[in-house]
C-alpha cells in the first residue's frame, strides 16, 4: 500500500510512565516544563502550585500530520486512567476538538483508559474509533498461589454511548491524513515468544494463555520531517 509523502509528522505523548520536568528541548524534541501543570493549592500565597503533567501506567500519543496547508490529527491510545489524559490535555492547552479519529493499538486497560476523560472535554461528537475485532477480548493475570487479575475489559456498547463510532478493522488501511493502521501483525519472527503464561484470554469455556495479543497494531506513516513533543 503506497503511502504520500507529508511535510512533517508531529508525535505528542499525552500520558507515559515517566514525567521529568528537568528534562530540557533538543533538536527535533520539545518537551513541557513543570510550568505546564499549574494546579490548584490553598496552602500557597498565591492559591496554585506547580505539578507537572500527570504519568502513569498507560501510553496516549497525538499524532498530527502536515501536508502543506492541510493537517489531520488522530489520538492513539489514551492511557490507563479515566482522567489522565485529559488533565494532560488541558495542562497542555491542546484542543481535542480538532482530532479526527481515535485509534486502539489494543484492548489492554493501560492503552484503553481514558475514554471517559476525552468524552468529557469533547461532549458527544461521533469521534471515528478505529479498533481490532479482537480488542473486546476478556484477558487476566494469573498470578502465583492461584490468585488471577481480570484486566477491565472494553464495553463496545458503553463507548457507543458516550458519543465513539467504533470501527473493526481486521487489515491495513489508511485512515485521516494518509496515516497507515496496520492491522492485524503476522506472527512470524522465531525469536519473539510473545507474553509469558501468566497472560491468558477467555475463549467461551475457560482461561487459556494468550501470547499472541492479536489486536495489536500500529500506525505508519509516509516519509517525513519528525516533531517529537515529549510529556
Amino acid at each position: 500500500m503506497a503511502l504520500p509523502e507529508v511535510d512533517e509528522v508531529r508525535v505528542t505523548t499525552m500520558v507515559d510512565n515517566t514525567f521529568d520536568a528537568l528534562l530540557v528541548s533538543a533538536e527535533g524534541v520539545t518537551r513541557a516544563s513543570i510550568g505546564a501543570g499549574r494546579t490548584a493549592a490553598r496552602q500557597f500565597a498565591g492559591g496554585e502550585a506547580l505539578a507537572g503533567l500527570r504519568a502513569e501506567h498507560g501510553f496516549s500519543a497525538l499524532v498530527t500530520v502536515q501536508s502543506g496547508n492541510a493537517s489531520s490529527t488522530l489520538l492513539f491510545d489514551t492511557g490507563a486512567s479515566p482522567d489522565g489524559l485529559a488533565v494532560n490535555a488541558e495542562r497542555l492547552g491542546i484542543e481535542v476538538g480538532d482530532l479526527q479519529g481515535v485509534v486502539l493499538s489494543h484492548g489492554h486497560f493501560d492503552h484503553a483508559g481514558g475514554f471517559d476523560g476525552l468524552a468529557r472535554l469533547r461532549g458527544r461528537s461521533g469521534l471515528p474509533l478505529t479498533v481490532h475485532p479482537a480488542v473486546w477480548t476478556r484477558r487476566r493475570l494469573a498470578l502465583p498461589a492461584g490468585q488471577g487479575l481480570d484486566m477491565p475489559t472494553l464495553s463496545r456498547a458503553a463507548l457507543a454511548r458516550e458519543g465513539f463510532e467504533v470501527i473493526e478493522r481486521r487489515h491495513p488501511s489508511l485512515l485521516a491524513g494518509g496515516i497507515l493502521i496496520t492491522g492485524e501483525v503476522d506472527r512470524v519472527t522465531e525469536f519473539e515468544h510473545g507474553m509469558p503464561p501468566t497472560h491468558q484470554a477467555w475463549d467461551g469455556n475457560g482461561w487459556r494463555h494468550d501470547p499472541a495479543v492479536i489486536d495489536d497494531q500500529a500506525l505508519v506513516k509516509g516519509k517525513a520531517r519528525l516533531g517529537w513533543a515529549w510529556l
